[in-house]
């Protein structure tokens, strides 16, 4: 492969499968659960762009309103909530898991009106999050190095950064800087 520019985006197997590099072994890794919704904005009475949660008594660990985050305020926000999948099913007690993310949403954001949420999609990631133990950070670093040595000048994002460097601001911030750089 050559090209005056290059830049790989691609999941960390892939791009070790297609450099005839060996697999690794999977990292370990927590499962999350993700709501994704849209809430009237003259209902929120609690507002946040990102608010981390660490009360036990709940699943819900992260909720995000994106159109906080972009400091913008149309009708209806875009608003995800995520949850521990083991959370869930403790707290479930005969309830649905979105029936439980929608009541820890009402009241974090302090909702009013039974109309103020549609919910898009719930989808449970398996083994989603990798966890940022010394060795997974080691791992990654040790496999960002060896592909950045088979694929000298080439612009990695994403997961073949290393750890750390995947969440959807990182890759969007990423990729500006390289749109300004291949102008």
């Amino acid at each position: 492969m050559s090209s005056a520019r290059l830049a790989l985006g691609l999941r960390v197997e892939r791009a070790r499968a297609l450099f005839g590099l060996a697999p690794l072994s999977a990292p370990l890794a927590a499962s999350v659960v993700v709501m994704f919704c849209l809430v009237r904005a003259e209902a929120i009475h609690r507002h946040t762009a990102c608010l981390m949660v660490v009360d036990e008594a709940l699943a819900t660990y992260r909720l995000t309103d994106q159109d906080a985050l972009a400091d913008r305020d149309p009708p209806w926000h875009r608003v995800v909530v995520e949850a521990s999948p083991d959370s869930l099913l403790y707290l479930a007690n005969g309830r649905t898991q979105q029936d439980i993310l929608l009541s820890e949403l009402r009241q974090l954001l302090s909702l009013a009106g039974d109309d103020a949420v549609q919910v898009l999609k719930t989808v449970t990631a398996r083994n989603a999050l990798v966890l940022p133990t010394a060795e997974e950070i080691d791992r990654s670093a040790a496999a960002h190095t060896e592909l950045a040595s088979i694929a000298p000048g080439a612009r990695l994002t994403g997961g073949l950064l290393g750890y750390g460097a995947t969440s959807m601001n990182d890759q969007i911030i990423q990729g500006l800087k390289m749109a300004e750089e291949f102008e």
